[in-house]
């Protein structure tokens, strides 16, 4: 009985919180945060990197192991350019995502294949974060990715 009181609780306080939330027009959802990930995970493995850089935001930096990319440029000149030809089958699966009016940032797992001339290198396994920010446009934009 406890189990169910406690239940009840939870679903109420859920839905009065999320009730009373306005919903500006560039506050994304939980749904649209998730498709902004498939975005760059399907341009990824579409080996598309214009695709890549237009969800990246002019300013944004990327961590990845110990190293910081600072700005768009230098992401598609250090990482995308290097990695997107030999990643493949990139998996990204969602631990947590926390949409907020000024950003949102996603937090997951991935999985890929390292692939040069046909031959699988290894699979790699990591986490990864992406944060998300609204951009002038309506648009919003990676502000920061870490993969570790």
């Amino acid at each position: 009985m406890k189990t169910l009181i406690y239940l009840a609780f939870v679903i109420c306080t859920v839905c009065l919180t999320s009730c009373n939330r306005t919903s500006p027009t560039n506050v994304l959802t939980s749904i649209a945060a998730d498709s902004l990930v498939i975005k760059w995970n399907d341009a990824w493995n579409d080996k598309n990197a214009e695709g890549v850089m237009k969800l990246i935001a002019a300013d944004a930096f990327l961590v990845i192991n110990k190293e910081v990319i600072a700005g768009r440029d230098s992401i598609q000149k250090r990482f995308v350019n290097n990695n997107i030809g030999f990643v493949k089958n990139l998996k990204i699966k969602k631990v947590t995502c926390k949409v907020e009016k000024k950003f949102t940032w996603y937090c997951g797992t991935f999985m890929h294949q390292v692939v040069r001339d046909d031959g699988l290198i290894s699979t790699e396994k990591g986490n990864i974060i992406f944060t998300w920010k609204p951009q002038p446009d309506n648009t919003w934009k990676l502000a920061f990715i870490s993969i570790q």
